[in-house]
């Protein structure tokens, strides 16, 4: 992208789209003159609109949470069904950067990443990673949800073989 500002020359239709979330080919409307990233438009997310680029993305979520912990994954035919694969990665950020910093360089991206404009053809705002899921945690708190009766059955006979008491 930088390249391409610092010599006018046009990008691809999906790469970038400009303040008003309109596809552009001009470089500009996302980075300065001199090729760094300036504060107008946007990257378009892993997948554009086209899906090309998450594909990368999604052949490596196969293999690091199927194949290398030994789970599940497209090559498998009906074996590991009722697997999920799990691929933990602990940082220890304090050997990276000091805590307070990153936590408050976090918080900053988050702010961004938040006030960014959606694309209201496809999302109402822009989420961070785990944001659809705390608010899903907390409307499940709030409102419970619902349980099939045979499930609710299943439930029961098994709290009473292990001797659990269920509220009623």
């Amino acid at each position: 992208m930088g390249l391409a500002a610092l010599r006018r020359e046009k990008i691809p239709l999906g790469w970038i789209v400009d303040n008003g979330g309109r596809d552009t080919d001009n470089p500009l409307d996302f980075s300065l003159p001199d090729g760094s990233v300036g504060e107008n438009g946007r990257l378009l997310s892993f997948g554009g609109r086209d899906g090309q680029k998450g594909y990368c993305l999604s052949v490596m979520m196969e293999i690091l949470g199927g194949l290398l912990p030994g789970a599940g994954s497209v090559v498998d035919q009906n074996i590991h069904l009722y697997e999920n694969g799990l691929l933990a990665i602990v940082l220890d950020v304090q050997r990276f950067t000091p805590v307070e910093l990153f936590k408050k360089r976090m918080d900053a991206l988050g702010n961004k990443v938040h006030t960014a404009r959606a694309d209201s053809r496809i999302y109402d705002t822009v989420q961070m990673p785990g944001d659809y899921e705390w608010s899903n945690r907390e409307k499940r708190l709030r409102e419970g949800f619902d349980l099939p009766e045979t499930a609710w059955m299943q439930i029961r006979t098994l709290a009473r073989e292990l001797q659990i008491d269920l509220p009623s």
